[in-house]
């Protein structure tokens, strides 16, 4: 008997046979079958669990995204607010915006709008950059939110509505129609 026997022998003794879920093997070199089988099944199960975690973290993750984006945008000052408008006044998924200012940039960083593509055009000398609502946030925006009249699009609420636009949206917007013509 070399080493490598001496070994195994305390491992493929007699008293393993006693344990029902442990197979009995005709021959010693079947012990090793028994620990990759033993090593695997623990793999196995440190995998799902490490799963598991990840997805349940993800899930709370999300949730606490969301919580900050929702409450985010029940705090939005007059000038966020008209910015989101444009979205709705302009009918499209994506407006351009300067990419600059701080009311956009406050509602980058609070996941409201995300800049989708930088343009190679210009509005004052400040670069414009295509931006769309996300959708965590199109999920909470709603016209009372946004301080849109609840009777509808009279002369009047219309005209307070453009009144309320940020200049540089009606700029650009002007600029576009003048050469998309």
């Amino acid at each position: 008997m070399d080493s490598f026997d001496i070994g195994i022998v305390p491992l493929y003794s007699r008293k393993c046979y006693s344990l029902p879920w442990i197979p009995k093997f005709e021959k010693p070199i079947c012990i090793w079958a028994l620990l990759i089988l033993v090593g695997s099944i623990s793999m196995l199960t440190i995998e799902g669990v490490i799963y598991v975690y990840k997805h349940i973290r993800k899930t709370s993750n999300l949730n606490q995204y969301r919580k900050r984006v929702r409450s985010r945008l029940e705090s939005l000052n007059e000038d966020e607010k008209a910015i989101l408008r444009e979205f709705i006044i302009q009918d499209r998924n994506l407006i351009k915006l300067p990419v600059d200012n701080a009311n956009v940039l406050s509602l980058v960083d609070a996941g409201i709008i995300k800049l989708s593509r930088y343009l190679v055009e210009f509005h004052l000398g400040n670069p414009l950059g295509l931006f769309s609502i996300t959708e965590t946030a199109s999920q909470f925006i709603s016209q009372e939110l946004l301080d849109f009249p609840e009777e509808g699009p009279t002369p009047e609420n219309i005209e307070k509505i453009q009144r309320l636009r940020p200049h540089f949206a009606v700029e650009i917007e002007h600029k576009d129609r003048i050469w998309n013509s």
